[in-house]
């Protein structure tokens, strides 16, 4: 998801390789695409979300779809790059498994939106 987010952030701004550093752009000096990249390198979805520009349409889809809001809800509120270190726990573990078991219908939302 983070990485769906990431591509639709460089479609957005119009970078062909947001995380190509060798790579500079004709007309955009590197400071101001290098400033770009740190933002990029967070791991916090909604701040991608943010950044992607498909928050406004996200805060539609949560309200009309509450399927994928309960799916994707753990992934927006509550998961970090932590996460994937803490102790297996019962609970998070049923969360992890519908979230993934819905996650191929919200990153196909990412790139029709």
């Amino acid at each position: 998801m983070e990485l769906y987010l990431k591509a639709k952030i460089c479609q957005s701004f119009g970078i062909p390789n947001l995380f190509d550093e060798s790579n500079s752009d004709e007309g955009i000096s590197d400071k101001s695409i290098d400033r770009v990249r740190s933002f990029m390198k967070t791991h916090n979805l909604a701040v991608l979300l943010i950044f992607s520009g498909l928050r406004p349409k996200y805060e539609t889809l949560v309200k009309t779809n509450k399927k994928m809001s309960q799916s994707i809800s753990y992934l927006m509120k509550k998961w970090d790059e932590t996460e994937r270190y803490k102790p297996d726990n019962p609970v998070r573990y049923e969360q992890i498994i519908k979230t993934l078991n819905n996650l191929e219908d919200f990153l196909q939302w990412i790139q029709n939106s």
